[in-house]
């Protein structure tokens, strides 16, 4: 396939929170990477890079980039500062280069983001593989997905989903991370889209209609991923919908072999599902015993107040419903665990909202797997200090917005109770006087008040009590 002006694309990328065992690629640019190499453009014309942690942000990472026609960078709300830096750098290096946004960041701010950077030229909006295709052969009017700017207008092209072929796109992610990084998951699509309407979720925009693939190509991607380690793989399915046919997937998985290579299945499904799908769940779990089953459940807040403002249609006396039954699958099944995600901060996060969400992870979740480490960074991340703000409103976008007050990442809004705000501040200086996450790991430590520091720090706080007992008690358990 010919091209007419694009030579090279490089993808500028972060998939994981920095707290995972090793960097990988994500799963959106990897299948960009297919997509490319599937129009005969070689791999060793797609430059690949971290720009995910903070110090990258005073580093000059510029310098080891080539030129390239255009940059594209996958933002998510984590790497979405160190992404405005890194792009205006490489722009003012490279002025004739092009700098495409993508990733949920870009879904959610699209033309927000063309009017507050002027460096920034096309931002995708949704999945990009129909994208990819156009811009690498130099247009623009007829690209799908795609907002960008002549001149200063700002020109919105039409919307394609799902894209062309989108079950028959095999990302080359887990052969590149394999590879490069010694990195045993696959992470294989089973559908795109969610029959859910949250609010704060980038995935109704990006994929408005729930769509299941086929077990067809499902399976064909398996076993491609299967084929490029002798490890046993990890395999975490990317489907809001999964028990539709997961039955059926592990069966086909096994008249093929392929669930004996697998030593562990990540799905994720929604908290209010739990009830009605208790009986099949535990067929599953019974009928696959040689399979680790993880679920990833988005339980989000135990505060209807919360609950409400983000849309989830689902309540809290729901969560906790959903909790105890997980709970006792995990007690049952040595072959079960499941992972729970939260959304704690919101616009309209009220004292008493967050004091009951950190007194139920206080009282059921310390002793389960949480990202423990991922859900505190995403707590802070907006509360560590001003220096962020500023520096994002100094370069034109308004992350302080009380029209909507909406965050970068739809969920990590601002409070604008200023008692909350206080709190947070407060919490965000004591913590400094913690010893860090990477710290307290290195010595393997187990102790619950230690391991957890944070959530008896700020159960604290909230609860109007001295907080200088803990900090010390801390610090003398780490010394010791």
């Amino acid at each position: 396939m010919e091209r007419k002006h694009i030579k090279k694309l490089l993808s500028l990328f972060n998939s994981r929170p920095i707290t995972f065992r090793t960097k990988n690629i994500n799963y959106g640019v990897s299948r960009l990477i297919y997509t490319l190499m599937q129009m005969d453009i070689d791999a060793s014309e797609i430059g690949a890079y971290d720009f995910s942690r903070q110090d990258n942000l005073s580093s000059d990472l510029c310098d080891e980039i080539p030129p390239s026609d255009i940059y594209g960078f996958s933002l998510l709300d984590k790497n979405y500062e160190a992404g405005l830096l890194l792009a205006e750098r490489l722009k003012d290096k490279h002025p004739n280069s092009k700098i495409l946004f993508g990733g949920t960041t870009a879904t959610e701010l699209k033309d927000e983001i063309l009017a507050a950077f002027e460096f920034v030229d096309y931002v995708c909006t949704g999945m990009g593989d129909d994208t990819i295709r156009g811009l690498m052969l130099g247009e623009t009017y007829n690209v799908p997905n795609l907002t960008w700017k002549e001149g200063k207008k700002i020109i919105k092209n039409g919307i394609i989903y799902p894209p062309r072929d989108w079950e028959f796109i095999f990302p080359a992610s887990f052969k590149w991370n394999i590879q490069t990084f010694d990195f045993n998951t696959a992470y294989v699509l089973g559908g795109l889209g969610c029959i859910g309407r949250c609010n704060y979720c980038s995935i109704r925009e990006k994929e408005p209609i729930y769509t299941k693939r086929s077990l067809q190509a499902t399976i064909e991607e398996i076993r491609l991923q299967r084929s490029w380690t002798k490890k046993n793989i990890e395999l975490h399915l990317i489907d809001e919908m999964p028990l539709i046919n997961l039955e059926q997937l592990l069966l086909k998985m096994k008249e093929e072999g392929l669930d004996k290579t697998v030593s562990n299945l990540m799905f994720d499904f929604r908290p209010d599902f739990v009830p009605v799908e208790y009986e099949k769940i535990k067929k599953i779990i019974e009928q696959n015993p040689l399979i680790n089953f993880i679920l990833f459940s988005g339980f989000e807040s135990f505060s209807d107040n919360t609950l409400q403002e983000l849309e989830k249609g689902i309540t809290a006396e729901q969560n906790m419903q959903a909790l105890e039954i997980l709970k006792e699958l995990k007690s049952k099944y040595s072959n079960f665990n499941f992972m729970p995600s939260f959304i704690t901060l919101t616009p309209n996060t009220r004292k008493e909202d967050l004091r009951r969400q950190i007194w139920i992870i206080k009282d059921h979740f310390l002793d389960l797997d949480l990202h423990y480490e991922r859900f505190m960074n995403i707590l802070l991340i907006r509360t560590k200090n001003a220096k962020k703000y500023g520096l994002l409103r100094k370069r034109g976008h308004l992350l302080e917005d009380n029209s909507q007050n909406r965050s970068v990442n739809g969920y990590l809004g601002i409070p604008r109770d200023r008692e909350i705000l206080a709190i947070l501040n407060k919490f965000a200086l004591e913590r400094d006087r913690l010893p860090s996450f990477e710290e307290r790991a290195k010595k393997g430590i187990n102790n619950k008040k230690l391991k957890y520091a944070e959530i008896f720090l700020l159960d604290r706080i909230l609860n109007d009590q001295e907080t200088e007992s803990i900090i010390l008690e801390t610090n003398q358990r780490y010394r010791s």
